[in-house]
């Protein structure tokens, strides 16, 4: 037989040699290249990334990618060259299979990484069109015996190899070393806080400028991004007024944040014996309007020259802030000497105003800068955050804490992948004390936020998100209590931060949650969801109160007043701390106030509300694993505060230190964690902020003493905690203190006195055992043992009082309408009843 004749049909195909290798080597880079293309595609149409992200992120993992399109590329090669001449059509669907699954990452990749019936890229069409170049160059090298030689050579190989996989590999790593970069803020100077070097050129003898919040316009229906009308802290310039600054030598160039607004309490009726009865200063002043000159000028030249006009009726669009510069920010040269005037703008205002001081001035005053700092892609090493804070969930309600009712099988699974504290307690008794120790890392008396009146995390304070974001972190935030908000300043180093203006069940924000997730998955993240489905107003689902057997009483007094909604707990946390069922003896008994089946339904709706809050945690976590970023991912569980259920004969939170008020959930799990751990050492939440910073390779350089929770030789230290909004023995908004420390746990309130009684200098304390007293029903204050030792407690906690109130911090302001508003929206004030606004509404009235 003629060696040099063309196979026949009837005869054997070739065996399989180096000849393979060449055009195995262009298939892989061109597997590798496609399979670039479709994770990019994917990235951006399935789970909304960012292009230059997508197109980034794809290619980041190129090391992978390489070996899997060398195996793939070389493999269907050889399928298209073993095919016989008879087998030649099978060969080719062999091939487009094997190209198929290669440019498709099916079914090794993850779902969310496959286009799996989605036609993406036609990925059908172009692995056939592979399989068939395959095939025809597998059918010429077998027809023409010099095509076969050919393709053995080395050399032939070596240059096949270059062009169809190295040129590839090439453009691949270099995507892969540009990562995108993303926009880090950098606060230089605030200049509300004490150190701000303001000069006052001009001032009012009856109202000099000063340090306060102003709310141009107050709907709490309203989004924060409709109308920018919100509070914001302000310099307070009752006109005429005239302050300056300087930019120093060594500040270097910078951008000046702020925004000029007239107060609207000037337009708007205050407080009086019911909510609207004081007239507003138009009124009084019988005008038709207000009107206000506001003029920025650097180094004598006019950049801002705006005269605004308030009339009552106005909506938002009419009274939103006026911002400086150009998009909200002016470009400041070192030295640059910089000027506020606020004046009169028309005679009428003049007439009545001048003699009636009102609030008027500019907001933000920060001096800040912005850097590009590249994303990172996350690993086991250097992994994800994500942390779930549950809005007032109390320990003990969660059957991973020993609760008899199965409340949380999801965050019990999640337990069980990691480490749970058995005894962490938050800092505070509510909302914005206890997330501002979270964020920083400090005590409360440390950071200052610490009251209504005391509300705004200052931005010269250090926060988890910024130190994270300077490691390349990208940063998101989720908050469902309208509390943690923008206006207050807990977005610092959150590049997106999204809130509401009531509370937001998970329910509603968890697509958004899920497709957030999706958007990051490509960059290394820290994600904070501040949820709140144990909060009131409870809305549990029906499926959680039908597996939990809880059923409604028909006559529970859940109720809608002023447009917001009145939990019946709430109702009747009012009605108790008002004192109805209190004895002469200032024993209260909620059995006089409460039905029986009201008192059990205030129990089982909150259980409920537990669960489902864990329901939905269950599909964030779901969603991590289908997004596979379980290895790369260190999750954690918490809260803020804990809720009192009438164990020591109270409701709601922030009243009192008690155990399930401060006793909160804390859990780790993740790459790099024992499973199943359980600590139950003592902890505070305030060293979780800095725990966070050591997970993402940096730290909260602020937080003094701070520690590592997850430290192998983690030991015991003093927990300490506090609130404003305290009630003793029958006084109410009195500021209480709470220590643990070894076998004791202190309540003290320094303005404290028993029922009836005025308060002493010395104040009055509790004192329980922790190991005899775990739920803290037993006072030994009168104990012949307790009272020296309760004495040597609260010594040791107003001097670690005093220690942090004399660390520097900024100045931290209070709520204007719109957080008394938000206040009343969340059941810590009544309608009309803050008292804190109350004090801003003289503010803004001249004191009168």
């Amino acid at each position: 037989m003629d060696t040099d004749s063309p196979t026949t049909l009837e005869e054997e195909p070739r065996a399989l040699d180096a000849g393979v290798f060449g055009p195995g080597l262009v298939a892989a880079g061109w597997i590798l290249v496609g399979r670039g293309e479709v994770l990019e595609q994917l990235a951006r149409a399935r789970r909304g990334v960012a292009a230059e992200t997508a197109a980034w992120a794809a290619r980041t993992a190129w090391e992978q990618l390489l070996v899997e399109a060398v195996v793939m590329g070389v493999v269907a090669a050889s399928v298209a060259f073993a095919a016989g001449p008879g087998r030649r059509s099978l060969g080719v669907l062999l091939a487009a299979a094997i190209l198929f699954s290669g440019l498709s990452g099916w079914p090794v990749a993850k779902a969310v990484n496959t286009p799996i019936f989605e036609g993406c890229l036609s990925l059908g069409a172009l692995s056939l069109g592979g399989a068939l170049a395959l095939s025809l160059v597998a059918w010429l090298r077998e027809t023409r015996p010099r095509l076969g030689s050919l393709l053995e050579r080395p050399l032939v190989i070596l240059v096949l190899g270059v062009a169809g996989l190295g040129l590839p590999l090439f453009g691949t790593v270099a995507k892969a070393r540009k990562p995108p970069r993303m926009p880090v803020r950098e606060v230089v100077r605030v200049l509300l806080d004490k150190q701000a070097g303001f000069e006052v050129v001009t001032q009012r003898a009856d109202a000099p400028p000063s340090i306060g919040v102003m709310s141009p316009f107050t709907d709490i229906t309203l989004s924060n991004d409709e109308f920018d009308t919100g509070d914001k802290p302000a310099l307070l310039m009752p006109p005429p007024c005239e302050v300056s600054f300087r930019v120093a030598q060594d500040e270097g160039d910078l951008a000046l944040v702020t925004a000029a607004q007239i107060d609207q309490a000037v337009s708007r009726r205050g407080f009086g014996e019911s909510p609207g009865d004081r007239p507003a200063l138009l009124e009084r002043a019988n005008v038709e309007s207000v009107a206000v000159r506001f003029e920025v000028l650097v180094d004598g030249q006019t950049v801002f020259d705006e005269t605004l006009r308030h009339k009552p009726g106005e909506d938002g669009s009419a009274r939103q802030w006026r911002h400086v510069g150009t998009a909200g920010k002016l470009v400041l040269n070192p030295g640059a000497q910089v000027t506020l005037r606020t004046s009169f703008a028309d005679q009428a205002t003049e007439k009545f105003f001048g003699e009636h001081p009102f609030v008027v001035g500019f907001g933000d005053l920060v001096l800040e800068r912005w850097h590009a700092r590249p994303r990172k892609r996350a690993a086991p090493t250097a992994p994800n955050l994500l942390v779930i804070v549950m809005d007032t969930l109390r320990a003990d309600r969660m059957s991973c804490y020993g609760y008899e009712k199965p409340t949380t099988p999801n965050i019990d699974s999640l337990a069980r992948r990691g480490v749970l504290f058995e005894s962490a307690f938050a800092s505070a008794s509510w909302t914005w004390p206890s997330t501002a120790s979270i964020f920083t890392g400090l005590l409360p008396y440390e950071h200052g936020v610490l009251s209504n009146a005391a509300c705004n995390l200052g931005l010269s304070f250090e926060t988890v998100a910024e130190v994270l974001q300077l490691q390349g972190y990208s940063t998101a935030a989720v908050s469902c209590n309208p509390l943690i908000n923008r206006a207050t300043h807990f977005d610092q180093g959150f590049e997106h931060f999204d809130e509401g203006v009531r509370m937001r069940m998970t329910e509603e924000v968890i697509e958004d949650v899920e497709g957030l997730l999706g958007r990051l998955s490509d960059t290394r993240f820290y994600l904070y969801l501040h949820l709140v489905d144990p909060h009131t107003p409870h809305q549990p689902l029906e499926s959680q109160l039908k597996r939990l057997g809880a059923e409604a009483p028909e006559d529970y007094p859940d109720e809608e007043k002023f447009g917001v909604i009145i939990d019946g707990l709430d109702h009747y946390a009012k009605k108790l701390a008002s004192g109805a069922g209190r004895d002469a003896l200032g024993e209260v008994h909620p059995e006089k106030v409460i039905p029986a089946s009201h008192r059990r339904w205030l129990s089982d709706r909150y259980d409920a509300s537990v669960a489902t809050g864990d329901l939905f945690v269950g599909r964030i976590l779901k969603r991590l694993e289908e997004l596979g970023l379980f290895e790369t991912t260190i999750v954690v569980f918490t809260s803020d505060h804990g809720e009192e259920l009438l164990d020591h004969r109270g409701l709601a939170h922030g009243h009192g230190l008690w155990r399930e008020l401060v006793h909160v959930p804390l859990i780790f799990a993740g790459p790099g964690l024992q499973q199943g751990q359980r600590v139950a050492v003592e902890v505070s939440n305030r060293h979780l902020g800095p725990t966070l910073a050591m997970l993402g390779g940096t730290e909260l350089a602020g937080a003094k003493g701070a520690i590592n929770l997850l430290a192998p030789d983690l030991a015991a230290s003093d927990v300490f905690y506090s609130t404003s909004k305290g009630t003793w023995k029958g006084a109410s908004n009195l500021e209480l203190l709470g220590r643990r420390s070894g076998d004791w746990v202190t309540h003290y309130a320094p303005r404290g006195a028993a029922f009836g009684e005025e308060a002493s200098p010395e104040g009055d304390a509790r004192l329980f055992s922790i190991q005899d007293d775990p739920l803290e029903q037993d006072d030994l204050i009168l104990d012949p043992v307790g009272r020296p030792q309760a004495a040597l407690e609260v010594q040791a906690l107003l001097e670690s009082r005093k220690e942090q109130l004399e660390r520097p911090r900024g100045v931290s302001i209070g709520v204007g309408r719109g957080g008394a508003q938000l206040l009343i929206g969340v059941g810590y004030v009544e309608q009309g009843g803050e008292p804190d606004a109350k004090k801003q509404e003289e503010l803004n009235d001249g004191g009168k």
